[in-house]
C-alpha cells in the first residue's frame, strides 16, 4: 500500500471502521520519480523487466509496457505517455529482434523510439520470460 490513505476509505468515499492490516506499506517520495524508485526497490524480488532509457542509462519514466508470454515468444505492448520522445532498450532481449504488430517495423530492442501517445505491439520471437 502507497501512501497514508490507502484503503481508508470505501468506494462511496466513506471511512472504513479498520483500515486493512498486515498489508506491506510504502510513504511516498518526494516526486512521482522519487515514489517510483522506491517502489521498484521494494519489488526487487520479483522477476520484472527491465526497461531502460538510452540517453540516461535509467529505468524508463512514462513508458507503461508488460511483457507477456506468447507461445514461444513474448509480445510487449508500450506506449510513451511522456510529451517528448524517448529511446529506449529491453536489455533481456538486446541481440533478438523483434516486429511492431501495429506498423509493421522491425524493431532494435537496443534503441525502440517511443513517440507520445503511439503504441507499439512488439513480438519477440523464441523468448522467453
Amino acid at each position: 500500500m502507497v501512501g497514508n490513505e490507502c484503503l481508508r476509505r470505501d468506494e462511496y468515499d466513506r471511512p472504513l471502521a479498520e483500515p486493512a492490516a498486515g498489508f506491506p506499506t510504502m510513504d511516498l517520495a518526494g516526486s512521482d520519480e522519487a515514489t517510483a524508485a522506491k517502489l521498484r526497490q521494494a519489488l526487487t524480488s520479483l522477476p520484472l523487466e527491465d526497461f531502460r532509457d538510452t540517453a540516461t542509462g535509467k529505468p524508463a519514466w512514462g513508458i507503461e509496457f508488460r511483457a507477456v508470454r506468447q507461445g514461444r515468444g513474448v509480445l510487449v505492448p508500450l506506449v510513451n505517455l511522456n510529451k517528448e520522445t524517448k529511446t529506449v532498450q529491453l536489455p533481456r532481449w538486446a541481440n533478438q529482434p523483434a516486429l511492431d504488430l501495429l506498423s509493421g517495423e522491425t524493431m532494435d530492442l537496443n534503441a525502440i523510439r517511443a513517440e507520445p501517445m503511439l503504441p507499439r505491439l512488439l513480438q519477440i520471437q523464441d523468448a522467453s520470460l
